[in-house]
């Protein structure tokens, strides 16, 4: 049994809003390796957003095609300054947690509701006008409106090397199509 009396007149329910679609620095604060729905390796990035009490979440696949993994890759490392071409670097995400990058946010409906989702990562070129990072913690003291999302090139089309696949494939009476290579074998 609990050791808590609960007491409905100290609770105050808290009230939340949707980060504001725009361009945000990011932070990674946990990176985990797990398996898409439609059976890949990926990584599960959960991102502190700054100047917002909020997270983020972004995720990088394996696919099959390759061409495609390399691009996604290769614009999450430029734009958190990670080195992708040391194997103790891009093959462990354990080392890129505390990274600082950028992102793209927009709004989406989401069973009725709206909910902040990565549209993809920003480089370098586009971080520079981004303001300098700001704490979580410290956000409702400092916070800063999001930069603008205009004067950029259109978002990419969802799913195609930013986020999950809109919606897991179906293979009736079989396995799905096995990658040709691991991640392992990208880098």
């Amino acid at each position: 049994m609990l050791n808590f009396n609960f007491n409905a007149q100290e609770y105050v329910p808290e009230e939340y809003s949707v980060l504001a679609a725009g361009d945000y620095r990011v932070r990674i604060a946990q990176a985990e390796e797990k398996t898409s729905q439609s059976g890949n390796e990926m990584v599960k990035l959960t991102l502190d957003v700054s100047g917002h009490n909020c997270k983020l979440w972004y995720y990088l696949v394996v696919t099959a095609d390759r061409a495609q993994t390399t691009k996604a890759f290769g614009r999450f490392f430029e734009s958190f300054g990670l080195n992708g071409n040391d194997p103790n670097i891009a093959k462990n995400p354990q080392a890129w947690i505390g990274a600082t990058g950028a992102a793209r946010v927009k709004q989406e409906d989401y069973n009725g509701e709206k909910q902040a989702k990565v549209a993809y990562l920003l480089d370098k070129k586009r971080q520079a006008t981004l303001p300098n990072w700001i704490e979580p913690q410290n956000a409702q003291a400092q916070s800063a409106p999001p930069a603008p999302a205009y004067g950029y090139p259109p978002e990419p089309p969802a799913g195609t090397y930013n986020n999950l696949p809109p919606a897991p494939r179906e293979y009736p009476g079989q396995q799905p199509p096995s990658p040709p290579f691991g991640a392992n074998d990208l880098l």
